[in-house]
């Protein structure tokens, strides 16, 4: 395993039901999921969520969520033994994001790290148990699965008390960030997101919405193709809802869909993760 490429791994429950109920639940879960990752890849942090898991572990460019069918498969029996449960505990196979980029398994792992501040349930991503973010500042035991060392001096950290208090310092830094589609995968397309994707857009680049309906210039024909690249391709977006969201028939869509490759802006997904655009 040639390691160096972070992958986040996403498992949800069925129904969305809360299966991690209590720390019993939450120790079972890491620890068959720590076992399982690391015994092929290095794995370097998780929050157990009440009614999904996220994990992240280094390792090479094949995706890492097969490993984890006997952990779960593990974990389902014996979830069922105890809450006298029956049938499937997971809904559905692991999605595995490869995340790249400047400091990205810095940002990935923070953005883990603070899944139970943006859900509302701490103050402070240091006073949730159910992360990994207290065995990176030592202040419970680190498991034997978890490579926090290693992870440290990747992400540009030490390992001394100043290192991860910078650490903490980071993760804090990126607590209110919204949800980031690069880290995470893409969400529900929604008409909702489509639109607001559109207005930001037209911020960004100065246009207005005439001028990317009909466009007139080179500069807006190729933003139209930013557009559509980075909503459909990042985000996720449906064809049909961009259509209506842009204000163009569906076949004008479908062909901007295919001349659009290649065309993704980094800095059109930070301007609608900030929700305003960059003053650059």
């Amino acid at each position: 395993c040639i390691l160096g490429v972070p992958h986040h791994l996403i498992s949800r429950f069925v129904d969305r039901e809360y299966r991690l109920r209590d720390s019993i639940d939450r120790e079972q879960y890491v620890n068959r999921v720590g076992a399982a990752l690391s015994a092929i890849a290095r794995y370097v942090a998780y929050a157990a969520m009440s009614n999904h898991g996220h994990d992240v572990a280094v390792g090479d460019e094949e995706p890492l969520g097969s490993a984890l069918h006997g952990a779960h498969t593990g974990f389902g029996l014996w979830w069922n033994k105890r809450y006298d449960g029956l049938g499937p505990v997971f809904a559905e196979r692991p999605k595995s994001i490869v995340v790249s980029g400047d400091e990205a398994l810095a940002n990935l792992v923070a953005y883990v790290h603070t899944n139970p501040d943006r859900a509302g349930l701490v103050d402070c991503p240091s006073m949730s148990h159910w992360t990994s973010h207290r065995a990176y500042l030592g202040l419970v035991p680190c498991p034997p699965y978890l490579d926090v060392k290693w992870a440290l001096a990747e992400m540009g950290f030490s390992s001394s008390p100043s290192g991860r208090q910078a650490f903490h310092a980071f993760v804090v830094s990126r607590r209110h960030l919204r949800r980031d589609p690069r880290l995470s995968g893409p969400d529900r397309s929604s008409l909702e997101q489509a639109r607001e994707l559109v207005r930001v857009a037209l911020e960004h680049f100065g246009l207005t919405r005439s001028e990317l309906t009909q466009p007139s210039s080179i500069e807006a024909r190729t933003v139209r193709l930013v557009l559509v690249a980075t909503a459909t391709e990042v985000f996720g977006e449906t064809s049909a809802n961009m259509a209506r969201a842009m204000g163009l028939s569906t076949s004008t869509l479908s062909r901007l869909r295919r001349l659009s490759r290649g065309h993704v802006s980094m800095e059109l997904v930070d301007a609608y993760l900030r929700g305003k655009p960059p003053t650059s």
